[in-house]
């Protein structure tokens, strides 16, 4: 499960944490980021560096995963992310970057199952606008994917009727906004 989004879609570059990172990594491959580890990686390497399960192994790593952490901050702000699998519980890096005001970011929590009200109150303080609820993890990857290939059908050309719209000024006065505001139909 660990390797769902890798093996199923073009997000197949893991960029693995508390290791510093190359500048140009996210402009030249579609990346997953293992922030607090990968099974895989844990697995394989005796010197794994990725694990990231205990409260000092979260302190120390707020050092020397920087680098992650500041594309993390910048994400938070800027673009839509997505929570699979993690519990969200104590996550001292996730909450340092969670009350960043997203320009119209969301962020969206995958879980199987129903949270309770203290789980959506916690959820909230880590800036989850989005609770999904599952029946399987093998149904948040299916439904992603279907979801990646439904965008992939967007064009830009399509995207370019939007920068069209003509935008009209009204005048400042409530006489002139009446009409507008009290739109009788």
């Amino acid at each position: 499960m660990d390797d769902g989004i890798e093996s199923n879609s073009c997000y197949n570059h893991i960029v693995y944490s508390n290791r510093p990172i190359e500048k140009g990594i996210f402009d030249d491959f579609s990346c997953v980021i293992k922030l607090h580890g990968d099974v895989s990686e844990m697995l394989t390497y005796e010197d794994a560096k990725s694990e990231i399960f205990t409260q000092k192994q979260y302190i120390s790593s707020l050092k020397s995963n920087a680098s992650l952490l500041g594309k993390l901050q910048h994400d938070a702000i800027y673009q839509n992310l997505i929570f699979i699998g993690c519990s969200l519980n104590d996550e001292i890096d996730l909450l340092a970057y969670s009350s960043e005001n997203g320009v119209n970011a969301a962020k969206y929590f995958c879980t199987i199952k129903n949270p309770s009200t203290l789980e959506k109150y916690k959820y909230e303080s880590y800036g989850i606008t989005h609770c999904i609820v599952f029946d399987s993890y093998d149904q948040i990857y299916e439904y992603l994917y279907e979801v990646g290939q439904e965008a992939g059908k967007i064009s830009i050309n399509d995207l370019e009727e939007y920068k069209k719209f003509m935008i009209t000024r009204l005048a400042d006065d409530y006489e002139s906004n009446k009409a507008y505001l009290f739109l009788r139909v």
